[in-house]
């Protein structure tokens, strides 16, 4: 097929006396556009023609599928008599949500998307059951979107109530104690023929939504119109007494609290300022009468756990801080339970009320809690456990008698011999990094160099810990090896490791993966011609980033839904809320020159020999919108060498990643894969 033609417009951008050429503006427009739609038609079949052709096709897509088709259940949660969990018995194409009167009993399916399309596009995003185990409010995502609707479903009968509550975003359910309504955030109703998913929302609110009423009659109970770009999340302590409400400034972790005491019975509810200032990050993990227990990183990066006051404001720290980032905790049985991570891989202690340490919590192995339920009048937690080879089990662990359960469990026979190890290795700026290696044996002496996968995210305080993907187990299980190293920007190390790779250091994370890959080399792990890079979201700006900056160190690379115009990210959908990260280009000349400088749209060059590159997206990601990928593939597209492979592969009706269907996953990663290996000389 020949190249396709990539029109230009002659727009120039002024950032501070600096013109900024942007010759592919027009593929910001609608989804809509003939012109967008009929250019992502052309980009698609010539991806599609160049896929099909790949060698191991046939191989890597049963591979995939067999990973795929394991079945999973996340940790059953406890409410009134029942348990809830999510479920999917490896034949389904979505989760469903099942409920049950017995830990141990799967229950049945109270909750099931998969007829509800023929493409199997609508999943469940959020499901949460009333205190009493009644009623359930739950939200469906069409084809992957942020955007929620909250309906709610009797357990009794299955029958869903006449209660609908549109334009909900960015938020959880939270009941009432007695099940009469639940506290959601959300945004107004978009006006008359505004475009949903590429339009930016701010002006975020909290409301109570009561049952048996219509949602415009919504009870407005927090909103900040002097600061639209303030996002709430409410919970309602398991008491049922206070109603916590954080208020966050799109992604910066620091965050404000208010309060309402329920039981007052305010009339009407008007929330008070509890941490008025947003210079720490606090969050909610129970309520014990007129206390509240909070983690927090304030006057501690790597966190503490602390008791306030509500009446008088006094504080009495519960657990100090340590060396570990206590990354969580629970209430459960009258105990606290703290989740640690230990050099970014998971650790469970148990602790008496006032915080003395009373043991510890086994997990299966180096991996990672994937979710924990508990209650304070029960003596039981329930958790699940991830990690590269083990793709799930859920345990429920006795607090008095220390007694584990294995509830669920789901591995693969063909990653039984899997190895995984963690190396560390030296930044440009002398900054030890640790990184994961995941294999199936061998050292590089005995084995030489293999082919090789450097998956990385760093950014948003978000940790990256050994879990299970379908993609990456697939690859390990033929033989490549996986490198995930722990990057600058995330959580594993707490604040001040976000801080080395954001705004004015956000060039640290690409230093760190760019060291990462020459220490590979250096190891005889991998060569040059054998090592691909991949990530989604701030990961696709990640491999965006790598490409422009050391072409020659990739033998092929696969950015997923990225972050890749890094001067205009602010005007769509949530961008505005990653200034946390990469600053805002348009109001500040210092944030503007950190951003041009690595913004992978802008750094592309002509006459550089850029690696076989994959640019993944979906046409209904309303997070980050698919034109950050249109504008990088045309550019790349322009400036790369006759015979270069550069190709634009746009999934549809497709969101930023969550609820994606079983076999479009399958579908999905076999083209992934068969790129990298392709490209890597993974034979499968």
């Amino acid at each position: 097929m020949d190249p396709v033609r990539n029109p230009q417009v002659d727009q120039v951008d002024d950032y501070f006396g600096t013109q900024v050429r942007d010759p592919y503006r027009w593929l910001e427009g609608s989804a809509e556009d003939p012109r967008i739609r009929s250019w992502v038609r052309l980009q698609a079949a010539a991806a599609r023609e160049h896929l099909d052709t790949l060698p191991n096709r046939e191989q890597i897509e049963h591979r995939v599928r067999s990973l795929a088709q394991l079945p999973t259940e996340t940790a059953p949660r406890h409410a009134g008599d029942r348990w809830f969990r999510f479920a999917n018995d490896g034949r389904q194409e979505q989760l469903v949500y099942r409920v049950s009167d017995s830990v141990l009993d799967p229950g049945r399916t109270l909750i099931d998307p998969n007829p509800l399309t023929a493409n199997s596009t609508t999943s469940i995003s959020a499901a949460v059951p009333s205190p009493d185990g009644r009623l359930v409010a739950y939200t469906m995502s069409e084809a992957g979107s942020d955007w929620q609707t909250w309906r709610v479903r009797s357990v009794a009968d299955g029958a869903d109530l006449p209660d609908v509550v549109p334009w909900a975003k960015f938020t959880v359910a939270s009941w009432l104690a007695d099940g009469s309504g639940f506290f959601y955030g959300g945004f107004t109703e978009p006006e008359a023929g505004a475009d949903t998913l590429t339009g930016a929302q701010r002006g975020h609110q909290l409301r109570l939504h009561r049952l048996g009423t219509s949602a415009r009659e919504d009870q407005l109970i927090l909103a900040l119109t002097d600061e639209p770009e303030v996002i709430f999340e409410p919970e309602v302590t398991e008491d049922g007494r206070w109603l916590v409400i954080s208020g966050v400034r799109g992604t910066d972790p620091t965050n404000r609290l208010w309060v309402l005491d329920l039981q007052a019975a305010e009339s009407p509810m008007t929330p008070r300022a509890l941490i008025a200032t947003d210079d720490a990050a606090w969050t909610l993990v129970g309520g014990r009468g007129g206390t509240l227990v909070l983690l927090t990183d304030q006057h501690a990066p790597r966190r503490r756990l602390i008791a306030l006051d509500t009446s008088t404001g006094e504080v009495t720290e519960l657990i100090s801080e340590r060396a570990e980032i206590l990354a969580d905790a629970w209430l459960a049985g009258g105990r606290l339970i703290a989740h640690w991570l230990v050099d970014a891989h998971s650790a469970l202690t148990v602790h008496a009320a006032g915080g003395s340490e009373l043991g510890s919590i086994p997990l299966p192995g180096l991996g990672c809690l994937t979710e924990l339920t508990a209650r304070d009048d029960a003596p039981t937690v329930q958790f699940g456990y991830s990690d590269f080879a083990t793709a799930k089990v859920t345990v429920q662990h006795d607090l008095d008698t220390a007694e584990q359960t294995e509830l669920f469990a789901a591995s693969a026979p063909e990653l039984a011999d899997v190895v995984t190890e963690q190396v560390w290795f030296t930044s440009r700026d002398g900054t030890p990094i640790p990184m994961f290696l995941v294999h199936r044996g061998g050292t590089p002496d005995e084995t030489g160099p293999r082919p090789t996968l450097l998956w990385g995210y760093g950014g948003f305080r978000v940790p990256v810990l050994p879990a299970f993907n379908v993609s990456r187990a697939a690859f390990v299980s033929a033989g490549g090896v996986l490198a995930v190293p722990t990057l600058r920007g995330g959580g594993e190390y707490g604040a001040p490791w976000h801080d080395a790779g954001r705004l004015a250091n956000k060039q640290n994370v690409f230093d760190d993966a760019i060291a990462a890959a020459e220490y590979l080399i250096a190891e005889r792990w991998t060569t040059a011609g054998q090592l691909a890079c991949n990530g989604g979201s701030n990961g696709g700006l990640l491999v965006g980033a790598l490409i422009t900056q050391r072409p020659d160190l990739f033998a092929a690379a696969v950015p997923e839904v990225g972050v890749l115009d890094l001067l205009r990210f602010t005007h769509f959908t949530i961008g505005w809320a990653w200034t946390s990260d990469y600053g805002d280009p348009e109001r500040s000349e210092s944030d503007f020159l950190h951003a041009y400088a690595y913004s992978p749209y802008h750094r592309l060059r002509s006459g550089l020999a850029y690696p076989p590159t994959l640019i993944m997206t979906s046409d209904h990601d309303d997070r980050v919108v698919p034109a950050h990928s249109y504008k990088f593939a045309a550019r790349l597209q322009e400036v790369s060498a006759a015979g270069a492979t550069a190709l634009l592969r746009v999934e549809i009706d497709a969101g930023h990643g969550a609820g994606r269907a079983r076999s479009a996953v399958v579908a999905e990663r076999t083209d992934a894969l068969s790129f990298i290996s392709a490209a890597v000389g993974l034979s499968w």
